[in-house]
């Protein structure tokens, strides 16, 4: 039976919605490579690690945006249990990955953190014991965080100096969404600092947005950060940024986010494609 009016996500009670997701199987990661994208011999791009990042597919409204369900999440005691269970499944990829060799020692994975997490005293602990489980490092890790997280959880950054301390990588994601402060890149050691997409989509439309590529771009460099460039959508782009000395990226242009076995199968369908 067609329904005339398709339901929507207020359908879908969000308390408790998401760990009944969980149960249910209705969760899952999709995977966006990032790629160094220096030419090399015989290959157009090498993999050097992928973002995981949550789906939500409900029976009965399909697809649901993280947007509608993250703020929920970050509001709830659910964020606890679904980020643990994205950051034992992220690793857990990626150790078979490594053992079926579509991936290298080198290929490394990154979770997004929510404000929430950042003050949970069990964080540091679970994902220790979610790379141990996998026989996996902390190295092997990379958490993503933005400006707006710490901004609401000023107690974020020693949670996060605590989580690098004990060997995880540490992205200040989005940077160039909206305010953008400097002092962030002063006051905690980030090991990359990623380019909002909405900036790198517009380099080659407005100077601004090009100034402020090349300026994170060269302070990354002065400050010894890796600099990854988000929302690449054109080869155009990748000149551009490889210009400026940026060689890591990700966006459509390579690949969109997708599950685990359509990421094997475009490195099967990618002669050019390398893993690193």
């Amino acid at each position: 039976m067609k329904h005339e009016n398709p339901p929507h996500t207020e359908h879908i009670p969000m308390k408790g919605g998401l760990a009944r997701a969980l149960e249910r199987g209705e969760l899952t990661l999709h995977f966006q490579p990032k790629i160094d994208m220096k030419p090399t011999e015989g290959a157009t791009g090498v993999v050097v690690g992928y973002e995981a990042l949550l789906r939500w597919q409900n029976p009965i409204v399909g697809s649901i945006s993280p947007g509608d369900f993250l703020s929920w999440a970050e509001r709830s005691n659910e964020v606890r249990t679904v980020g643990y269970w994205v950051a034992d499944q992220a690793l857990r990829q990626l150790a078979a990955w490594r053992a079926s060799g579509l991936a290298t020692p080198h290929t490394r994975v990154s979770i997004n953190l929510l404000g929430r997490q950042l003050n949970d005293p069990l964080l540091l602990d679970e994902l220790l014991a979610a790379a141990e489980r996998h026989h996996l490092k902390p190295d092997d890790l990379e958490l993503e965080v933005t400006e707006a997280t710490l901004d609401e959880e000023a107690a974020g950054l020693n949670a996060l100096r605590q989580l690098k301390d004990a060997g995880f990588r540490i992205h200040l994601d989005d940077f160039g969404a909206g305010y953008s402060s400097l002092s962030y890149l002063h006051r905690f050691p980030f090991d990359c600092v990623k380019i909002d997409r909405t900036v790198v989509a517009d380099m080659d439309r407005e100077s601004q947005s090009l100034s402020l590529t090349k300026t994170v771009v060269a302070l990354g460099q002065k400050l010894r950060l890796q600099v990854i460039a988000e929302g690449i959508e054109t080869a155009e782009h990748v000149n551009m940024l490889l210009e400026m000395g940026c060689h890591l990226g990700q966006g459509f242009y390579f690949a969109r986010p997708m599950p685990a076995v359509a990421i094997e199968r475009w490195l099967l369908a990618e002669p050019t494609q390398q893993t690193a």
